[in-house]
């Protein structure tokens, strides 16, 4: 297993008792690895991961904060790999939930809107601010220790806006870590 791995699993075995945390940390993650899809039912919330304790862990805030049981479906990545995928979907009351976590609002016109950063009520506290780089990191992130030529732990999180990777930045910076961001291909680090 890998450092990142390792460290994952440690988070994941942390849980919160506060529900303004398990917001935040969700909100993360959907924020991060989650994608929007449209479906019979309306808006849907779906997250894929590859790690079956991440998985638990999204099903779990799911039931807890909104009392839902979201659906999770495993397959295989391809005919080759052996290695299983989970896609946990979240579609009844997706749009309220999606708007709860400050992921989706509506604009002046009464659109709705994908929010290119991090709500601010959702990261109000310092509480929820570590619950908050907790799923961001779980969902996109990885860290590397460092080799003899190196000082220093190598964190990164991986984001699909610039606006997100800033407001990722802000939250470090918050608590003394120095952050950079920059552009790699169709993502932002």
């Amino acid at each position: 297993m890998s450092f990142s791995s390792d460290v994952k699993n440690e988070l994941l075995a942390q849980k919160n008792s506060n529900t303004c945390c398990n917001a935040a940390e969700l909100s993360a993650i959907l924020h991060t690895a989650g994608s929007i899809n449209i479906s019979h039912e309306g808006l849907c919330a779906e997250i894929s991961t590859d790690n079956v304790r991440f998985a638990g862990r999204i099903l779990f805030l799911f039931k807890k904060l909104f009392n839902i049981n979201a659906q999770i479906v495993s397959q295989k990545k391809s005919t080759l790999d052996k290695r299983l995928f989970y896609k946990i979907l979240a579609c009844p009351d997706a749009e309220q939930i999606l708007s709860e976590l400050g992921i989706i609002s509506l604009d002046k016109d009464n659109h709705r809107q994908i929010a290119q950063g991090i709500d601010k009520y959702i990261t109000e506290q310092n509480c929820c601010k570590k619950s908050y780089l907790k799923g961001a990191f779980l969902a996109g992130g990885s860290i590397t220790v460092p080799s003899e030529k190196e000082s220093g732990y190598n964190l990164s999180l991986y984001f699909s806006g610039g606006k997100m990777a800033e407001d990722i930045a802000k939250l470090l910076e918050h608590f003394n870590i120095k952050a950079k961001t920059a552009q790699r291909k169709n993502s932002y680090v």
